[in-house]
């Protein structure tokens, strides 16, 4: 029987995971040599490598308010997340949900990377706007409306947008004016008939968000990794830039939903951070 895995993601996860198996293949897209990687199988979380503190610590639960309904519910190979929205939104706020790794310190002078494995993102793609995206922002694991962010989204409202954002607060989160694709083109929107919407949202397979951030120059590059698709944006940061901003504290995978009782859900399967 699946279970709720709130408990499990609080408690001491599995360091090396299952001993008897050959190290797994990271995914395609994701961070290479990690200083942090967790996968979920089962009813727990593995954490295969913790180079960041001296006893491994899993990914914490959190929401960004008390009005959504989460879940975090075990999968075989993953943990998927349930959000349900409340009936009515307050203004102002997006029901959010997430797994986060807290106690991080990426302020001006830093090099860092972040990825998530998603598969499964469930949802209406003819409703409000709903969300599956990986963040690095200021806070801890509640994921409150008025934390500072920087975040690569796919965001589906009539088509499916892919963006690098960045704001002082939820609601001031916008995409990076001049962000785009290496030769060009502007952060790319995805409908039916596209590779990756097929990818994602049709065939339902394995894609990875991956945020590279170098706060020493203040750029960066994000980057969605399908079944078939690549897709680099290079973006330069406004708000947390090389010489000013606030260190980004919690870095995670989340999924947000602006559907009023509606539910979408997506699965994690991995996570990987590396500091350079």
């Amino acid at each position: 029987m699946k279970k709720l895995l709130v408990a499990l993601l609080l408690a001491s996860s599995l360091y090396g995971c299952k001993k008897e198996k050959a190290y797994p293949e990271p995914p395609a897209g994701s961070v290479e040599s990690a200083d942090y990687w967790t996968k979920f199988e089962g009813l727990g979380c593995c954490i295969l490598v913790d180079g960041l503190n001296t006893t491994p610590k899993a990914l914490q639960p959190g929401q960004g308010g008390p009005d959504e309904t989460p879940a975090w519910v075990s999968e075989a190979d993953a943990l998927r997340m349930d959000l349900t929205a409340p009936p009515a939104i307050a203004p102002n706020t997006t029901p959010s949900m997430g797994i986060f790794k807290t106690g991080q310190d990426f302020g001006p002078g830093t090099k860092f990377s972040i990825s998530a494995t998603f598969r499964n993102a469930q949802g209406r793609m003819d409703g409000q706007a709903w969300t599956v995206a990986l963040v690095a922002r200021l806070g801890d694991v509640a994921d409150t409306a008025d934390l500072g962010r920087l975040q690569l989204s796919l965001r589906v409202n009539k088509g499916v947008h892919l963006r690098v954002q960045e704001g002082r607060d939820g609601p001031s989160t916008n995409a990076i004016l001049g962000a785009a694709l290496p030769d060009g083109s502007p952060q790319p929107d995805f409908v039916s008939g596209d590779a990756a919407y097929k990818d994602i949202y049709l065939d339902h397979k394995p894609f990875t968000l991956r945020l590279d951030v170098n706060r020493k120059s203040g750029k960066g590059v994000a980057t969605l990794t399908t079944a078939t698709q690549v897709y680099p944006i290079r973006f330069e940061m406004g708000v947390f830039k090389k010489d000013g901003g606030a260190p980004l504290t919690t870095v995670g995978a989340t999924i947000a939903n602006n559907n009023p009782g509606e539910t979408v859900s997506v699965e994690v399967t991995d996570f990987m951070i590396r500091r350079y």
